[in-house]
């Protein structure tokens, strides 16, 4: 299992080093090229954000773990807590209606959740994220006991503008 992680580990990083290099190229020629990001679980992410010595680990932790102004979308209700909402929560049936919502423009991670096997039997399609020009993470939870992969196979339209990464937490 451990050589498992390793090697997705080694892998997510060459990834971030390919897009690193491909940063360095024009931009009409890095807007031909479909960029397919990887999808990776949460503790992989924060790992390869402290490998590369990125500050942005700790407003990462921050964004996951600490009380920030948010905004939850569910059954296309709004509700909004504090001024300028930095999160926003919501699940699987009401994500697609997120580009239709009065939403603001401030979000910097969008936290997806999966509530049932169900919610796994359509595609995520994340162009819908298209409206936050400050979104830079996208993190998938499933509430159901469910695979990495499985989770990794609804998901459509990434962009190379956000990270997205998943999180199964254990049930008991």
């Amino acid at each position: 299992m451990r050589m498992l992680l390793l090697l997705v580990f080694v892998f997510s990083a060459m990834d971030i080093t390919a897009q690193t290099a491909r940063g360095t190229k024009s931009a009409a020629a890095s807007q031909s090229e479909s960029t397919v990001q990887a999808i990776v679980h949460v503790d992989q992410f924060l790992q390869s954000l402290q490998a590369n010595k990125s500050g942005q680990v700790k407003h990462v932790r921050s964004l996951l773990n600490d009380v920030q102004p948010s905004a939850y979308v569910e059954a296309g209700a709004v509700k909004t807590y504090g001024s300028s909402p930095v999160c926003l929560f919501t699940d699987v049936r009401s994500f697609s209606s997120l580009g239709s919502l009065n939403l603001p423009q401030s979000v910097e991670i969008v936290t997806v959740k999966f509530k049932s096997q169900s919610d796994f039997s359509a595609a995520l399609d994340l162009s819908v994220l298209s409206a936050f020009p400050r979104l830079q993470y996208v993190y998938l939870v499933s509430e159901v006991n469910v695979t990495g992969p499985k989770i990794i196979s609804i998901v459509h339209n990434t962009d190379p503008r956000y990270s997205v990464f998943y999180n199964i937490p254990t049930l008991h």
